[in-house]
C-alpha cells in the first residue's frame, strides 16, 4: 500500500530530473545554434534526414530495451528535433 509520503518523495525526484532536463535541453539547443551557423557557413543543409533517422532509431532502440513504446519516443523525439532545426535555422 502506498502513502502519502511515498507520491511527495516521487515528485520530488520529478522535480530534479525536470531541472536537470532543462539544463540539458539548453546546452543542447545552443549547441544547435552553433551547428546552424557552420551548416550555413559550409552551406550544408540544416534538415538532414539520414542523420535524424539513424539517431531516432538509435533512441528508438535503447527504449525498447526499457520498454518504452516507440510512439512515445518518436513524438518526444520529433518535438526536440523540430525545435533544434528552427534554432539552427535562426542561426
Amino acid at each position: 500500500m502506498f502513502k502519502s509520503d511515498d507520491l511527495v518523495q516521487l515528485r520530488s525526484e520529478l522535480n530534479e530530473i525536470d531541472k536537470e532536463l532543462f539544463i540539458l535541453f539548453i546546452k543542447r539547443y545552443k549547441l544547435c545554434k552553433q551547428i546552424g551557423e557552420v551548416k550555413k557557413s559550409l552551406n550544408i543543409p540544416i534538415y538532414q534526414p539520414q542523420i535524424y533517422n539513424d539517431k531516432l532509431n538509435r533512441i528508438i532502440e535503447k527504449a525498447q530495451v526499457e520498454n518504452i513504446p516507440k510512439d512515445v519516443i518518436e513524438k518526444l523525439y520529433n518535438t526536440i528535433h523540430e525545435i533544434c532545426v528552427d534554432a539552427q535555422s535562426i542561426g
